[in-house]
């Protein structure tokens, strides 16, 4: 698939983004996460969607991985990373976009895109950048569509990654639309 493509994809989602949000609220639940001792992060996600949050390790963020659990294969981690409390830094705009354009930097060489162009996300709470990449020569196993970024929800600095397999996934609209509609309650 080429960059063009997948790049529509996105720009759909983003354009539709406002639309699903009477439909996402419908069929959604909104999840809340403990984020350490930060506060409550809460999430629409959509209701056949499966959730597991990794083990609490020392200096690593706890990553929360969504899957189905009606058959559709496809992975979204989100992590909670950085506060706002403990540095106010990483709340400032260009702090957003550099996590962002680290990611497309890092998934460059295995991107069959020349460039990642990394785009703004609009969102209700903060703001967000995101990029697409198609995996170059995918593992038996590994998916081949991927959006990532980064948004700050709040002045809490979360990352994303979005896997598929197809690059008009459902899963990608609507784990967009749980990215756009995050929100936190700091304690």
């Amino acid at each position: 698939m080429n960059r063009r493509i997948l790049d529509v994809c996105i720009g759909g989602v983003l354009l539709a983004a406002s639309a699903i949000s009477v439909h996402a609220a419908e069929s959604s639940d909104i999840r809340s996460y403990t984020v350490a001792d930060e506060g409550l992060l809460s999430l629409y996600v959509p209701s056949h969607w499966s959730d597991r949050k990794s083990q609490l390790t020392v200096g690593l963020p706890r990553t929360i991985r969504f899957s189905s659990s009606d058959g559709e294969r496809f992975e979204v981690l989100f992590s909670a990373r950085w506060s706002g409390r403990e540095d106010p830094s990483v709340v400032e705009p260009n702090f957003v976009l550099s996590v962002a354009a680290y990611g497309a930097k890092i998934a460059a060489p295995q991107a069959v895109e020349p460039e990642l162009e990394v785009r703004s996300l609009p969102t209700n709470t903060g703001e967000a950048y995101v990029f697409s990449a198609t995996d170059r020569d995918p593992k038996p196993g590994d998916y081949r569509y991927m959006v990532q970024g980064a948004v700050n929800v709040q002045g809490l600095v979360c990352t994303f990654t979005i896997l598929t397999e197809k690059q008009d996934s459902a899963a990608l609209a609507d784990a967009i639309e749980m990215i756009r509609t995050a929100s936190f309650v700091a304690n």
